[in-house]
């Protein structure tokens, strides 16, 4: 059997530079350094024999090799994640890895806490917490990128479960002497006076 260098890591980052669009992002993403990037690119195209990607100022787009490459690294993926799933249900303690998606306004404040119930709970599951702005957070949700994401105003999201994890109480909060209303709405002339 030929030696081969496609492993689930080099799939998987083949797959962000087809998201992405330019090399040097996806290596940020990616904690990489681009050059290693660019050889992991280079020794897939060598392995499969075909140019993936075409490369231009403002980035890469895939040929048409790459693009039935992608569908076929998705679908690699996919299958390795649902063989893992499959034989984990089996197991008495669930094992995997979970990725949850959290916006970078409650990253600091959820995380640690929800991390550590986590792994209580879980032992054997591999929690990977992805931090963005919120609506890259729905998107990279919607591309499947993360199993579990908390997003404020999700909008409709057809096929989703979305269970609602708490309501903000915003308050106007002044001195006593300042004679705000507990049962009025309080009108901006009020505050400016």
């Amino acid at each position: 059997m030929p030696e081969t260098v496609m492993e689930t890591r080099v799939l998987q980052n083949f797959l962000r530079v087809t998201q992405v669009g330019k090399l040097g992002h996806a290596a940020a993403e990616l904690n990489i350094a681009q050059p290693a990037l660019s050889r992991q690119i280079a020794l897939l195209e060598a392995d499969v024999g075909a140019q993936l990607f075409v490369r231009h100022r403002r980035g890469v787009t895939l040929t048409e090799a790459g693009l039935l490459f992608r569908d076929h690294a998705r679908a690699i993926l996919a299958t390795l994640e649902q063989a893992r799933a499959e034989v984990s249900a089996t197991a008495k303690d669930p094992t995997g890895t979970v990725t949850l998606g959290l916006p970078t306004s409650m990253f600091y404040v959820l995380s640690a806490d929800a991390v550590a119930a986590y792994r209580e709970c879980y032992p054997n599951v591999f929690l990977r917490v992805r931090e963005a702005v919120g609506h890259v957070i729905g998107l990279l949700f919607r591309e499947g990128q993360l199993d579990v994401s908390i997003l404020i105003e999700p909008g409709a999201m057809p096929g989703v479960a979305l269970t609602p994890l708490a309501a903000e109480d915003i308050c106007l909060v002044g001195p006593r002497e300042a004679g705000l209303s507990l049962d009025e709405p309080v009108s901006l002339r009020e505050l400016a006076t």
